[in-house]
């Protein structure tokens, strides 16, 4: 049961990543400051706002969807491990 719990919720999270990728990543903006730069500056140039309103509505519900139902999984995935082994 618990090699259940832990491969879904290895899934589960692989879903979050993907889900977050698709709504917030955009090559064509993040390309930009390629140069040795520390993160947090190059995070603070990167405005979500106008990565996200270039997205199609399609990329923005599947990028949703997948975190719900990743958020859904993660949660069950803690939680029955939690009640198995507590």
């Amino acid at each position: 049961m618990i090699r259940v719990l832990v491969i879904v919720g290895a899934l589960a999270s692989m879903m979050m990543y993907i889900g977050d990728l698709l709504l917030y990543f955009s090559a064509g903006e993040y390309n930009k400051s390629t140069d040795k730069q520390p993160l947090n500056k190059i995070m603070s140039t990167v405005s979500t706002y106008k990565v996200m309103s270039e997205l199609s509505k399609t990329r923005i519900a599947a990028g949703s969807l997948l975190g719900v139902f990743a958020g859904f999984f993660w949660c069950d995935c803690f939680f029955s491990h939690l009640f198995v082994d507590g």
